[in-house]
């Protein structure tokens, strides 16, 4: 193979997968194809400058992302810590021993407080617990 040859094919090799002909400047989105075909067609100075700002725009967009995503691990943590936290005062508020009544009129008052206090703790249960596999 000349020299020539060498030369020809490395052209055709850096310029594979490119559209046959340049999409007009107007072109909104363009295929990867005319992506490419447009990437070779500039200068070399153009190239060096759309690389910089695509590693700049990836930069960014990687920290955003990971920004969001340490931002959802912290929440996360901090919805745990709350989960745990609400948890103890349900066990605390289910360990406070009921006393027996010293009147009937003192027994009906107290199962009527016991019957409001087990429809707070039931309702708190509900939504801590629902769905919960871990309990």
């Amino acid at each position: 193979m000349t020299e020539a040859d060498e030369l020809r094919a490395e052209i055709a090799r850096l310029r594979a997968g490119e559209a046959d002909e340049p999409a007009p400047e107007d072109t909104g989105t363009l295929t990867p194809a005319q992506w490419i075909r447009r990437w070779n067609d500039v200068s070399a100075e153009r190239r060096l400058a759309w690389a910089e700002s695509i590693a700049m725009v990836a930069e960014q967009a990687s920290q955003c992302f990971r920004m969001h995503h340490n931002g959802l691990a912290e929440e996360t943590e901090r919805l745990r810590a709350d989960n745990v936290r609400m948890r103890l005062l349900l066990t605390r508020i289910l360990d406070i021993p009921r006393k027996p009544a010293v009147s009937e009129q003192e027994g009906q008052l107290g199962r009527a407080y016991t019957r409001g206090w087990e429809s707070v703790i039931q309702a708190i249960g509900a939504a801590l617990f629902a769905g919960d596999t871990h309990v």
